[in-house]
């Protein structure tokens, strides 16, 4: 009576298929291609996730899509922010292009991380750029100083990441 000796669910071959091409919408290819043509990023949505939705939808429009025609697509609907940091490392495949993806999307989470700021700037170094000078309490907001803050943060990160590679 062990549960390996049960025999499973019958077997009826072409039935996924059938079910397939009875639901596949008739102009299932253009559908996609309109849909590959028109992608763009959204708000929230990560480079890595649209990456692999580009690749996806180009495997849906034509599994044999050479490799520029994919980075094409990809490009095409790129945030100007990322397609500036992106287009002069000149990925020429897809691999290439992914493993740039994956370290701008660490160095963008990096820069998020208020703590890892702290660590990379120092305590009293940030306290000097918010404006509390030699006192323990907790710094004010200060709108005027956020620029000046998130652009030194970026800077340096942008610095370490050279040192790195």
């Amino acid at each position: 009576n062990a549960w390996s000796d049960v025999q499973g669910p019958p077997v009826v071959r072409g039935v996924k298929s059938t079910l397939l091409t009875q639901f596949t919408p008739v102009n299932y290819v253009q559908h996609n291609e309109a849909k590959l043509r028109e992608r763009k990023p959204g708000i929230e949505e990560s480079t890595l996730e649209y990456y692999y939705d580009v690749l996806d939808l180009c495997r849906r429009v034509n599994a044999c899509m050479a490799e520029a025609t994919k980075l094409a697509y990809i490009w095409q609907g790129l945030r100007p922010s990322v397609l500036k940091q992106l287009w002069s490392l000149k990925p020429t495949n897809c691999d290439e292009f992914l493993q740039e993806v994956k370290r701008f999307q660490e160095m963008t989470d990096r820069g998020k991380q208020d703590e890892w700021a702290l660590g990379v700037m120092g305590r009293e170094q940030r306290l000097t750029m918010l404006g509390v000078k030699g006192r323990e309490e907790k710094p004010t907001y200060d709108p005027s100083q956020q620029d000046a803050t998130v652009e030194t943060r970026l800077g340096k990160i942008e610095r370490m990441l050279k040192e790195l590679m």
